[in-house]
Parts: structure tokens; C-alpha cells; sequence
């Protein structure tokens, strides 16, 4: 059975090679991104809602036509001083800031998305699986994906699965 390590596994591969685990992570990315774009539709709609209820309650605190001024004039005296409070420095630190949060945001998500990159390349790099039976015997040589590698079981890259039974040892070359 061992001195053959090509079987009818390796004509007839396990469903679900790397063509369905691409598409696995493409749906991913795409329910990811789905995810994304309701958030910002929805934080867009509410910010929209509070901005017209910050509109339409300061329609309302404006003083209504009157004979008598003191009403008026208290509403432009707190205009006035609302006006002497906002200083140019606070004005230009607003557009800053907010190009520091966007720069921020795309270095998290540039930085993020090339970690998952190389972690994904990574698993799909080939390692060498020798599969000692005796101690006299040359091992068996088989080549498999880092990600395919089990405890006592491993997946080659022609599609066959091997499990390690007890009085075999298995050693892996190239991690």
C-alpha cells in the first residue's frame, strides 16, 4: 500500500480542491464588501436625518416678527458671540484632521488587506512530507500545501490523503 503512493485518490481528487476554496475566499471579500457598503448607506442616511433636525430646529429658534426688539437683540448679541468664539486656528484644524483619519483608515486597510495576502500565499506554499516507515527503508516523498498539514494527516498536491499511522513518522521539510 505505501511503496504505491498513487491510488485511485489521485485519479478521482476530493471535492473541493483549490478552485472551490478561491471562490470560498472571493465570497468572502464580497459579503465583506457588502457589509462595508450598508454600513457607510446607513451612516450616510442617519447623518442626512440629523442634519435636517439640526436644520429645522434652528429654523425654529428664530425669533418671529415683532414690534418689540429685545428679543432680537438678545438673538444677535448670542449670534455675535458665537461668532468671536470659533477661531481661524480651529477652523483650518478640522480639514487636517480629517485628512489624518482618512490616511489613517487607508493605512489599516492597505496594511490589513497585504497581511491576509501574505498569510494566504503562504499556506499555499509546497513543503516536502517525508513518510518514514522503517528505520532502514528510504522514505516516502510527497509534496503537499502548508495549509493541508494535519496532525498525523496531510493532503498532497495531486489530491491524495494520507494519515500517519502509529508506528510511521512523518517529517516535514520547508517551513
Amino acid at each position: 500500500m505505501y511503496d504505491q503512493p498513487l491510488t485511485d485518490a489521485a485519479q478521482n481528487p476530493p471535492a473541493g480542491g483549490l478552485e472551490s476554496e478561491n471562490r470560498l475566499m472571493i465570497g468572502k471579500l464580497l459579503l465583506t464588501l457588502v457589509v462595508i457598503v450598508l454600513a457607510v448607506l446607513y451612516l450616510r442616511k442617519r447623518y442626512q436625518l440629523n442634519l435636517r433636525q439640526n436644520q429645522q430646529r434652528s429654523a425654529a429658534n428664530l425669533p418671529t416678527q415683532r414690534n418689540d426688539h429685545s428679543e432680537l437683540e438678545r438673538f444677535l448679541s448670542k449670534a455675535r458671540q458665537s461668532q468671536t468664539q470659533v477661531t481661524p486656528a480651529s477652523t483650518a484644524l478640522a480639514p487636517r484632521l480629517k485628512i489624518i483619519l482618512w490616511t489613517l483608515l487607508c493605512v489599516l486597510l492597505v496594511s490589513g488587506s497585504v497581511a491576509s495576502y501574505l498569510y494566504w500565499q503562504d499556506q499555499r506554499r509546497l513543503v516536502t512530507v517525508l513518510l518514514h516507515r522503517n528505520i532502514n527503508d528510504a522514505p516516502i516523498i510527497y509534496r503537499v500545501e502548508k495549509r493541508n498539514l494535519g496532525v498525523g494527516e496531510f493532503v498532497t498536491d495531486t489530491g491524495i490523503r494520507v494519515t500517519v499511522s502509529a508506528n510511521e513518522r512523518m517529517e516535514v521539510v520547508g517551513l
